[in-house]
């Protein structure tokens, strides 16, 4: 995909670049990426792990606003929602944050009690189309909603 390297690279030296101190909004902006909420993971549910990717979700409450961000896994964040509205989900990117480290939370190692950035970044435009949708969209993962798309910048 033309121009996924020097994407990541970009971000990677985003990421680096930032501030621990660094407010939720500020992050969101380093990233080019949208703050879906800034909390506690309250609740954490596993399932189907007998399979290559077990299935799941997470649950986090928005400290300053008390929504609740509910977020579809697998062995990748796949979805989330905001207050039972579907907001975000793949191919672009749900991105779960350390509040305190501001270094990615893997889905295996996300638990209960960890205080997380939630933001959306948009996914490679490779994916982006028509075509490519059923394979990477919510579908293509059983959840039965359409992709739901940020804007890219």
């Amino acid at each position: 995909m033309n121009g996924s390297l020097a994407r990541a690279l970009a971000l990677g030296r985003a990421h680096a670049s930032l501030s621990v101190t660094a407010s939720p909004a500020d992050v969101a902006e380093a990233l080019d990426g949208r703050l879906l909420g800034c909390g506690r993971v309250e609740e954490v549910a596993r399932y189907g792990v007998q399979q290559a990717f077990g299935r799941g979700n997470l649950c986090v409450v928005d400290a300053e606003s008390r929504a609740v961000i509910r977020i579809e896994t697998e062995n990748e964040y796949l979805m989330a929602m905001v207050d039972g509205e579907p907001v975000v989900s793949t191919p672009d990117l749900v991105c779960v944050l350390d509040r305190r480290t501001l270094q990615p939370i893997a889905v295996d190692t996300i638990r209960t009690g960890d205080e997380v950035l939630v933001l959306a970044l948009p996914g490679p435009e490779w994916w982006r189309h028509d075509e490519r949708l059923g394979h990477v969209g919510p579908r293509a993962f059983g959840l039965t909603c359409d992709p739901l798309l940020l804007e890219a910048s």
